[in-house]
């Protein structure tokens, strides 16, 4: 039996590129992950967070997600979960713990 599995990326950040130092730009610097087949999600985390690199990062609009706070991130697992291994039936253990 041969299994054929999605490979996923999930970028966690702040949502603005360092620019600082010498860097590569972001289109660039994710485009060889993306040729390769892997189904990258960028998630963004806090008050900064600037969508259109995180558009530059994900392979797709659909797959961008952002959170005010690591405290929130809750609210935006299953989502990402739910796109990024379909499956009929999937449960989600974890619970927002208070």
């Amino acid at each position: 039996m041969i299994f054929n599995f999605q490979q996923v990326a999930i970028v966690i950040t702040d949502g603005e590129q360092t620019t600082t130092k010498a860097y590569t730009p972001l289109n660039i610097a994710s485009k060889r992950i993306k040729d390769k087949g892997v189904e990258v999600f960028a998630l963004g985390v806090g008050g900064g967070v600037k969508v259109d690199q995180l558009r530059q990062i994900a392979s797709s609009n659909d797959n961008v997600f952002t959170s005010p706070s690591f405290e929130e991130l809750i609210n935006v697992v299953k989502p990402i979960v739910e796109k990024s291994c379909p499956s009929k039936g999937t449960s989600f253990p974890w619970k927002k713990r208070t």
